[in-house]
């Protein structure tokens, strides 16, 4: 879901955080149940994404890297770059300088 559309993402877009935070912890929590790991890391990091929006940057960068090891090891180029830009974005957002390690690490 990360890595393309979404109707949570398109909610986010709008502007209606709320409902797209719902919609996400509904995947989750469905994710979770089915025993998913590589789906329920990637509603993690869009939980973790919405998060940055919301002004809780700090939590996201915890969640995001919890996730990002998933990603690896089910690799998932694509959620593990979006993860890292994510990642990166928070650790901006807190003023806190290995952004820039975090952005090289990233896949090219």
């Amino acid at each position: 879901m990360r890595a393309g559309s979404s109707p949570a993402g398109d909610l986010d877009r709008e502007g209606n955080l709320g409902d797209a935070r719902r919609q996400f912890q509904e995947s989750l929590d469905t994710r979770i149940k089915l025993g998913a790991a590589g789906l329920v890391a990637e509603s993690r990091a869009s939980l973790a994404s919405l998060s940055i929006e919301e002004g809780h940057a700090s939590e996201a960068v915890t969640v995001l890297q919890e996730v990002l090891p998933e990603f690896e090891k089910e690799k998932d180029v694509a959620n593990r770059i979006a993860a890292g830009v994510d990642l990166s974005r928070a650790l901006l957002v807190l003023g806190r300088t290995e952004a820039t390690k975090v952005l090289s690490q990233v896949p090219r």
